[in-house]
């Protein structure tokens, strides 16, 4: 399994709460893969596919506040498609803080629209 981590900002905080990485690591930084321009997305994912492991599954994190149609449309519309498959796309939805304001987010929005699964946590809250 391959996993992408889409860094935002910055400062690279994601990766310093890695438990453990393997020697192949490739890093995404500015919150480039939710661009409407994904070169940086197909360059990595490039990258990740060449390397000799085969990879069962690739997984990309976006940031919280991501516009993932045009990452599909990366996967989907590129010579990405031939040799990748979306088989999910989950997005997680915070049951304590959630509120109907976050309706007016247009990004909240298209995250729920476009997932096929909706991980509710913090329920218990």
């Amino acid at each position: 399994m391959a996993v992408l981590v889409n860094e935002f900002g910055d400062i690279d905080i994601d990766s310093q709460l890695l438990i453990s990485i393997e020697e192949d690591m490739v890093q995404l930084n500015n919150g480039c893969i939710c661009c409407r321009l994904n070169h940086d997305l197909v360059e990595v994912v490039y990258r990740v596919l060449a390397i000799e492991k085969e990879i069962d599954y690739l997984v990309v994190e976006t940031t919280g506040i991501a516009d993932p149609f045009p990452i599909i449309l990366t996967l989907l519309t590129t010579d990405l498609s031939k040799l990748t498959r979306i088989d999910s796309i989950l997005t997680v939805v915070d049951a304590e803080t959630f509120s109907p304001n976050h309706f007016d987010s247009e990004a909240t929005l298209k995250q729920i629209a476009f997932a096929d699964v909706i991980l509710l946590n913090k329920t218990e809250l």
